[in-house]
């Protein structure tokens, strides 16, 4: 949604395989949040930390650091 709100969906049509229906397709699990806005999810165990976009660096900072702890 945000790569159609700045007009770069193109750009990201080779990623295609991992948004919301290509990973569904695969048996994975998609979360997102407003756009815009932080949004990040830590996996069950930590080990894998993800953000959405720049907004949730902090946040995402934050995850890291508690998983390191």
């Amino acid at each position: 949604m945000e790569e159609d709100q700045v007009g770069q969906t193109e750009a990201v049509k080779p990623f295609s395989g991992s948004n919301e229906q290509g990973l569904a397709g695969k048996g994975g699990k998609y979360s997102k949040g407003d756009p815009w806005t932080s949004h990040v999810v830590v996996a069950e165990g930590g080990k894998l930390i993800t953000g959405q976009n720049p907004q949730s660096a902090e946040a995402f900072a934050e995850a890291v650091v508690k998983a390191l702890a």
